[in-house]
């Protein structure tokens, strides 16, 4: 979880310098959870997403289509 961690930070860092607006990490870990196709934060930590992950980095479309539903 500690790599997570250090991503949540970077993305929602990283936001708030290109944009000019906060997004909390709550927020951000949502976001990373849909991307690899769970429908929440929750969800997530409950389960071994390592089979969803792989399926997410190998197809960007995957990952994004996550995102939309």
């Amino acid at each position: 979880m500690k790599l997570l961690s250090q991503a949540t930070f970077n993305i929602s860092h990283s936001f708030q310098l290109t944009s000019n607006r906060q997004i909390k990490r709550c927020q951000v870990l949502e976001l990373i959870a849909a991307y690899f196709g769970f429908k929440s934060y929750a969800t997530l930590k409950s389960n071994d997403p390592s089979e969803q992950i792989e399926i997410a980095t190998r197809s960007d479309e995957v990952a994004r289509k996550n995102c939309y539903e």
